[in-house]
């Protein structure tokens, strides 16, 4: 089996480590992330005397048949600028026997410092031939797209979508933009801002309690006789099944959701946390989804929290970034189109770093 230490150290300040709370890789017969139906990883390895060491983590969320998310993709330092050639080996990932065909292995088989220059060659050599060696990176995506979505027809039906902080988010800081856009293919910004906030709980209260309340809206904390509610409204959001998704984030310890049921006690909105982190925050209306926070956050005991945001001029969105302790941008990249089977207006936080909302 892969040393898990070594995947938890390249795993190390990225969105979807922190965001589930050590529960992505699997550990002591916990519940794994890696053992979703949807989740699809990519490890690469060099061959050391110590054995076959890990430099390279990617794992893609398929949303849909043609939609995908980026999760992560992570190199060990000092493996950006290579060129490398890649080939498929075992997979050692400890993973269940099931899980192994969505969950791939690959060697390093050649490495290079330069790419080959093509300068001289017609420009379609430039632009369409296949090299012999590319960087690790591409080699990561391009795998995870032949296991997930497959590249036929990539630019005219698949999409992927990507989020990234910015340049200054200091040891948050993502690869450059120069692999993700021109070597990977995101190319398409989103419309809309997203940022990641970290905030005081009593801060975060002081803003959501200034809001005007619906006092026919109810609410129900997460059990096994509510979960069913949580389900029904998420499915409103959009049109895929997110079924699994969710019973895994209700299986996890130290998970807490509050649902909004309006006076026919139909779903109106929901909040989960798993920790100190608010994962996803819905709602009919910025009126609802504030007061379904506010109620559920009243309940936690944790003194700082965070988030992943979307900036609404008819939300708290920019208060609650003026408040934060600490605050960063994130920007969304698509390969092809910006996702539209997502009802936007209804989501305010999202669970950026391990779906697309």
């Amino acid at each position: 089996m892969l040393a898990t230490t070594e995947i938890r150290n390249l795993l190390q300040n990225t969105k979807i480590e922190r965001v589930l709370g050590g529960n992505l890789l699997p550990a002591n017969n916990n519940s794994s992330f890696l053992s979703l139906e949807d989740v699809y990883t990519v490890t690469v390895v060099e061959d050391n005397p110590k054995g076959s060491i890990p430099i390279a983590f990617g794992l893609f969320n398929r949303c849909s048949p043609n939609q995908v998310y980026c999760a992560v993709i992570t190199l060990k330092k000092g493996y950006e600028t290579n060129f490398v050639a890649i080939e498929r080996v075992k997979n050692e990932m400890g993973v269940d026997a099931e899980d192994v065909r969505r969950h791939a292995c690959y060697r390093i088989s050649r490495v290079e410092e330069k790419e080959e220059d093509t300068g001289s060659l017609p420009q379609y050599y430039s632009a369409f031939a296949v090299r012999e060696v590319y960087p690790l990176h591409q080699c990561v995506v391009d795998a995870l797209i032949d296991n997930t979505i497959g590249h036929k027809n990539m630019d005219m039906k698949r999409n992927i979508t990507v989020d990234l902080y910015d340049t200054h988010s200091g040891r948050f800081a993502e690869v450059s933009d120069e692999l993700w856009r021109d070597r990977d293919g995101f190319i398409v910004g989103d419309r809309l801002r997203y940022a990641e906030i970290e905030i005081s709980r009593a801060s975060l209260l002081n803003i959501l309690q200034k809001n005007k309340k619906d006092e026919t809206i109810t609410y129900e904390t997460l059990n096994s006789k509510t979960s069913a509610a949580f389900l029904e409204y998420d499915s409103e959001i959009c049109v895929s099944d997110r079924s699994e998704y969710l019973e895994y984030l209700f299986s996890l310890t130290g998970i807490k959701g509050t649902v909004a049921l309006d006076k026919s006690k139909r779903p109106a909105g929901y909040v989960l946390s798993l920790g100190n982190h608010i994962l996803q925050c819905y709602g009919d209306s910025p009126e609802i989804a504030n007061a379904t926070l506010a109620k559920h956050v009243s309940q936690m005991i944790e003194p700082a929290l965070s988030m992943f945001l979307r900036y609404d001029k008819n939300w708290a969105s920019k208060e609650l970034v003026a408040a934060a302790s600490a605050s960063r941008r994130v920007r969304r990249f698509h390969s092809r189109i910006i996702p539209t089977q997502v009802k936007w207006n209804k989501v305010f936080a999202l669970n950026m770093g391990t779906h697309l909302y």
